[in-house]
């Protein structure tokens, strides 16, 4: 009997979608390593994105093997949209240039990869391995946080690293989903951990993409198990408490500043301020007036950018402040239709492809209704992709319960 060691198609895209999530956890813990190894955050950033770029180009056979419609049409109308907003849009090309080359490189590449996914199991098994290696990777971040100052070092991340946050954040709900289905001491851990690394490394923008996980998967896959509802009802009640206890936020805070981790967001949800707008409330007044006096002009990708202005920090308002409420409009429309789509399934507990659906909703809409650009929010173009796969040998096998 010969036996092979040659991965398949299915086994080779699930790895590499995997390390896509451990390349961005790694260049986001990188710039803790400047000073006690000397490692440069450019050069881990330049080597990821070699081995990501090889480990693209290594698979680019199951493109060709697996070319579809749907993958041709993705191309087109990216191809389109970059065409229409260089020549209808000159204004906007100082920025746009550098968000085109991002998007083809940072998000299309990903949604090609999603699109193309056949085994949706295998996927959230890679992806959870994947997540199971940064909780333990947290570990040690966490540790040297505390021991290398001790020892005349630094380890730092700076006061607070967003990009941090947000590269644990996907890790941590995949986590959070075996944890709800499946309650174990490991994963209660892990989670625990990547929790407290949030809120000491991170911004506390990740924590609404939680929240917002954790009352969706525990109440869908509670309901769809037909579990007591006083148990839904309990865990509501624990988030509610938790989330408005101040003084259990400021003990928290206490024992890590006593270990040399100073938290700006427990510091902010200690005193209350957790809802701080940073500016936000100034940003989202000045864009909601500018769609409300010109509804119908379409001004371009980026054109917010151009001028000099922040990003709307908004989806809703970043599309309809640059295409218009007629276009813009209708993709927002079509983003609600796709979440509530997404939350009326009945299966969460089993189908794995809603598993994935329903975590890519939350991390992605939670983030930009708060933060970032729709253009840059790889998350977000995951989702899209999952959403769109409908492959039938998957559909029949989930109809015929096997």
């Amino acid at each position: 009997m010969k036996v092979s060691f040659r991965l398949n198609d299915e086994e080779r895209i699930c790895n590499l979608l995997g390390m896509l999530f451990l390349s961005l956890y790694i260049v986001n813990i990188s710039p803790g390593f400047e000073e006690p190894l000397g490692i440069p955050h450019a050069f881990v950033s330049m080597m990821m994105k070699i081995v990501l770029g090889l480990g693209f180009f290594s698979c680019i056979d199951v493109i060709f093997r697996r070319f579809k419609k749907k993958t041709l049409i993705y191309c087109l109308i990216t191809v389109a949209v970059i065409f229409i907003n260089t020549i209808f849009f000159p204004s906007n090309n100082i920025v746009f240039k550098n968000t085109a080359v991002y998007f083809l490189v940072n998000c299309l590449l990903p949604m090609i990869f999603f699109a193309m996914v056949r085994d949706f199991q295998l996927l959230k098994q890679k992806l959870l391995k994947i997540s199971e290696i940064i909780a333990i990777l947290t570990i040690i971040v966490l540790i040297l946080k505390i021991a290398i100052p001790r020892l005349g070092g630094q380890f730092s991340l700076g006061y607070y690293s967003m990009g941090f946050g947000y590269a644990c954040l996907v890790p941590m709900i995949f986590l959070m989903l075996e944890f709800v289905r499946k309650p174990n001491f490991k994963y209660g851990l892990y989670i625990i951990v990547m929790l407290i690394a949030i809120m000491s490394l991170g911004s506390r923008g990740p924590l609404v993409g939680i929240l917002s996980f954790a009352m969706i998967a525990f109440i869908k896959i509670n309901h769809e198990k037909k579990r007591d509802v006083r148990i839904i009802l309990g865990f509501l009640v624990g988030l509610i408490f938790v989330f408005f206890s101040g003084s259990l936020f400021t003990l928290l805070y206490n024992l890590l500043y006593s270990i040399g981790i100073d938290s700006r967001t427990l510091i902010m949800i200690a005193n209350h301020n957790i809802g701080y707008m940073s500016g936000r409330d100034e940003l989202y007044e000045f864009f909601l007036q500018e769609i409300v006096s010109n509804p119908f002009i379409i001004r371009g990708i980026n054109r917010d950018q151009a001028l000099g202005f922040n990003y709307p920090h908004n989806v809703f308002l970043e599309l309809l402040y640059q295409l218009g409420i007629i276009l813009g409009g209708l993709i927002v429309v079509s983003i609600v239709f796709k979440a509530f789509k997404a939350l009326k399934s009945k299966c969460m507990s089993t189908d794995s492809k809603q598993q994935l659906e329903i975590i890519f909703m939350c991390v992605s809409l939670s983030t930009l209704m708060i933060s970032g650009t729709l253009w840059k929010q790889i998350n977000f173009w995951i989702w899209i992709a999952i959403s769109n796969n409908k492959y039938r040998d998957y559909k029949r096998k989930i109809r015929e319960g096997t």
